[in-house]
């Protein structure tokens, strides 16, 4: 909830609660991979290492480390990068359902090949035909077998065949693949 803007001669910080400071534009440090703008009351370190800044899907130039007045903000900044393509292909375990731990006796896996999704419910076996474009995930109804899951169990396995019923947007955080509908309930992966 901050930014920063640099111009010709002008270093620019504002905030959204009204903060504001200007200082003419110091002349360029080098840093590892980047520059320093060190002016009185302000030090701008812009780093060229992409930055996801987790409140969206893109993707910044630089990492930006802003000290105003004693006080350290962190950032991204400089043009946005193209999205990395989705690689979903693999087998993946269940990590999470809507927040709760996959269950210990039931190990969930998904497995993604040729157009094809395979969920291993720990309890069941289902598959269905798959769409995935520009971050959606749609998935035709899922057929499987049925055999009757107890308890917990078979909730687990409602919440992930309903999960993957819906048509879900699809991200990648940390080598974890995040497939998440869209009134919220979010189904977690890894490798």
């Amino acid at each position: 909830f901050w930014w920063v803007t640099i111009d010709d001669r002008t270093v620019r910080y504002e905030s959204t609660s009204g903060d504001k400071l200007a200082v003419p534009k110091p002349i360029a440090s080098a840093i590892a991979n980047g520059e320093r703008y060190s002016a009185p009351r302000l030090t701008l370190d812009i780093a060229h290492v992409p930055c996801d800044n987790g409140m969206s899907d893109r993707r910044y130039r630089d990492t930006v480390t802003l000290v105003v007045d004693g006080k350290t903000f962190r950032g991204c900044g400089g043009d946005t990068l193209p999205a990395e393509p989705l690689r979903i292909g693999g087998e993946w375990h269940v990590v999470s359902v809507a927040g709760r731990p996959i269950l210990t006796g039931a190990p969930g896996t998904i497995a993604f090949t040729d157009g094809r999704i395979h969920l291993n419910s720990g309890w069941n076996l289902f598959q269905a035909s798959y769409f995935l474009a520009h971050g959606r995930l749609t998935a035709a109804p899922l057929s499987g077998t049925k055999r009757g899951c107890p308890g917990a169990v078979g909730v687990q396995e409602r919440a992930l065949v309903d999960l993957l019923g819906q048509r879900v947007s699809v991200s990648q955080k940390g080598g974890r693949l995040l497939l998440t509908a869209q009134d919220g309930p979010t189904l977690v992966l890894r490798r």
